[in-house]
């Protein structure tokens, strides 16, 4: 028995499979390099963000994230104002200023994790 499949449908197929497979989903923002990211302007209502190396995010008043606040490294978080719809993590040596604001995930809320 001989089979056999259309080699578009298998191209298809094994692309689709690649894409899940190495595509992050939406609704994530990572933020690296050295850079400032402020909330608002930028809207990150439906996503949760994560900064890497010297990044600094900043949650002024107005400004919403809608999941998770993770920073990592050297990166630095300033929340002013405005929600966070998860937690607020800090991990290595990263810094985070609280000063107003509300955290919605107060539950596991505001941590700094162990090294």
């Amino acid at each position: 028995m001989r089979i056999c499949c259309d080699v578009p449908v298998l191209v298809s197929v094994v692309t689709a499979a690649v894409l899940l497979a190495f595509v992050p989903a939406s609704g994530a923002v990572i933020h690296t390099g050295s850079g400032t990211h402020n909330y608002p302007p930028l809207d990150g209502s439906g996503d949760g963000i994560t900064a890497y190396d010297t990044t600094t995010v900043n949650v002024l008043t107005g400004g919403s994230i809608g999941g998770n606040l993770g920073a990592y490294e050297d990166s630095m978080v300033t929340v002013s104002g405005g929600l966070i719809g998860g937690d607020l993590d800090a991990y290595d040596d990263s810094t985070v200023t609280f000063s107003g604001g509300s955290i919605g995930g107060l539950s596991g809320g505001l941590r700094r994790a162990a090294r």
